[in-house]
């Protein structure tokens, strides 16, 4: 069969048999909002028969494709069907490079999450014609991802295009319907390129935990309707719990949202938090999200399995049961009244101090929980004053005891997929610069306890603990009393350099104020180091 033949032969059979990939023009329709697009998964447009025998979808050429092909390798021609980057320079691309890139950043974001899925795919890349050997599947590094070369992940047959028989167009609608899931989550769903978020305010109930677990009733509303009255929590107060990550996203509950969620359906907001007090009744502006999206309810049912699966739902229970909760109340609740929306946890910031709303109704007008459109943009983390009044205050005993201890407990839930990645790429870069043998990963303090990264540098030991809380403060709170720890109980390290807080979120000027006032004051070289996940990148200065 000649290459115009066997990609009109893999459209029908896709129809035919009912192949998943049979779905691809609708699925641009539906999530790239084109409007005039072919049935047909290849075009005659995107069928290439000249010095290379190839095809790629159609629409392919600005996006990841969907393409099969000949290759020769060693002096013997193979069949390629797989995903491609192709970053070859053409009219209607002239600078594939910058517009690949976020799509690119997608994929290795979901490589890093869903490495199990990549276990039978093969990866190679192209440069100036040059065929690479074939690789294990790895996040795209920057020296492929350049100007004219070609990357692919996928497999290959071992015949040449003109003898391929239909089994083998089976074994290729096969891995397109393998891929797919790779292509909706870097394409499809690739909320930055594809979807203008809207701004919104969004009020969610009261918590005293970080809005990481159930806090109890103190400070919730006091409405004898609400759910958060009734039943003793709120299903907002796990909202910054990004302990719980599946395929890349943290699932929530938003109560404004839940009334329109049909018109929200998969569309983006950018929106401001803010919460309110009701013993005090005072309201503050919590944090953002940038980029969440509103999931349909059969999502919904597949995130309640997984997390039954995980036995997330079993902890949430003793979570409920601790602060006095209906438990039975969340058991029966629904999965879509559990979940409604999703967020990647590097597009959300818990403010390390709740800052005031002074003029409610000019700012936000309503104490309702509504969705509600704004002009505002991102509310900005304030700068904490630099003095402090304290002065000692008798207290009396008024209210239970596990009120009390949710009152003043504070934790937060770091999440330990972003810890992986950030140890990964830390480690790669200090090796970098010290050699593998002075790098350490989980090192033993001698003790029951482990450093997360380690160095033996020319000028002393450095030790490196990962904080992954949503919060910058919060993670240097946590952080600190570990590194004190390991670096001087129950004795001093010889030869100590420096102590490094490490975390995925820039520093804020308050927070660098705070580490540097401590190294002035006392002899400890506490600093902080942020590493952006994304781009695979260490920050050059230590904060």
């Amino acid at each position: 069969m000649k290459i115009h033949d066997i990609a009109e032969k893999i459209n029908s059979l896709a129809t035919e048999r009912k192949f998943k990939i049979s779905q691809l023009q609708e699925l641009r329709k539906e999530f790239l909002h084109k409007k005039k697009l072919p049935q047909k998964i290849f075009s005659n447009i995107t069928i290439f028969d000249n010095k290379e025998l190839y095809a790629f979808h159609h629409g392919g050429r600005v996006e990841m494709q969907f393409n099969f092909g000949e290759e020769i390798i060693n002096g013997k021609t193979y069949t390629r069907y797989a995903i491609c980057f192709s970053l070859v320079p053409s009219h209607s691309l002239s600078d594939p490079v910058s517009v690949l890139k976020p799509i690119k950043d997608r994929f290795n974001e979901y490589l890093n999450s869903n490495s199990e899925e990549f276990k039978k795919i093969k990866m190679w890349y192209y440069k100036k014609d040059q065929r690479s050997d074939n690789y294990t599947p790895h996040p795209i590094p920057e020296d492929w991802f350049q100007i004219n070369n070609f990357i692919a992940i996928g497999n290959l047959i071992e015949k040449p295009l003109s003898q391929l028989n239909e089994d083998d167009l089976i074994q290729i609608l096969n891995g397109f319907d393998n891929y797919l899931p790779i292509y909706k989550y870097c394409v499809l769903e690739n909320k930055i390129n594809n979807k203008i978020a809207e701004k919104r305010i969004a009020r969610i109930c009261w918590n005293e935990n970080n809005w990481s677990f159930p806090s109890g009733r103190h400070g919730k509303s006091p409405q004898p309707n609400s759910h958060e009255r009734l039943q003793g929590y709120g299903l907002e107060e796990w909202l910054f719990d990004i302990e719980k990550v599946i395929d890349g996203y943290h699932y929530v509950f938003l109560q404004p949202i839940q009334k329109g969620r049909k018109s929200y359906l998969n569309k983006h907001f950018d929106i401001n938090l803010y919460s309110r007090n009701s013993e005090t009744g005072e309201s503050y502006w919590i944090g953002y999200i940038k980029n969440l999206e509103v999931i349909s309810k059969e999502d919904a049912n597949k995130i309640y399995t997984e997390y039954n699966r995980r036995k997330w739902l079993q902890e949430m229970t003793y979570q409920i049961k601790s602060v006095d909760g209906n438990v039975e109340n969340f058991n029966g609740l629904n999965p879509d009244e559990i979940f409604n929306a999703r967020f990647n946890p590097k597009d959300a910031l818990l403010f390390n101090s709740k800052i005031k709303i002074e003029d409610f109704e000019k700012e936000i007008k309503t104490p309702r929980y509504q969705f509600i459109k704004t002009t505002l943009t991102q509310v900005k983390s304030k700068v904490v004053s630099k003095t402090r009044h304290f002065k000692f205050k008798p207290s009396t005993y008024k209210k239970s005891f596990a009120s009390i201890t949710s009152h003043h407990k504070e934790k937060a839930v770091q999440s330990e997929v972003i810890h992986n990645k950030i140890q990964e790429i830390l480690y790669n870069h200090l090796i970098s610069i010290y050699d593998k043998k002075n790098v350490g990963i989980e090192t033993s303090t001698g003790l029951s306890t482990r450093i997360d990264v380690s160095v033996k540098s020319p000028d002393g030991i450095i030790l490196y603990e990962i904080k992954t809380f949503p919060s910058v403060l919060i993670s240097i709170r946590n952080a600190i009393g570990q590194l004190l720890e390991y670096a001087y109980y129950p004795n001093p390290i010889n030869g100590l350099k420096n102590m490094v807080i490490v975390s995925h979120l820039p520093i804020d000027i308050e927070s660098k104020e705070y580490l540097s006032f401590i190294r002035k004051k006392t002899s400890l070289r506490i600093f902080y180091l942020s590493v952006d996940i994304d781009n695979k990148r260490v920050s050059d200065v230590l904060e």
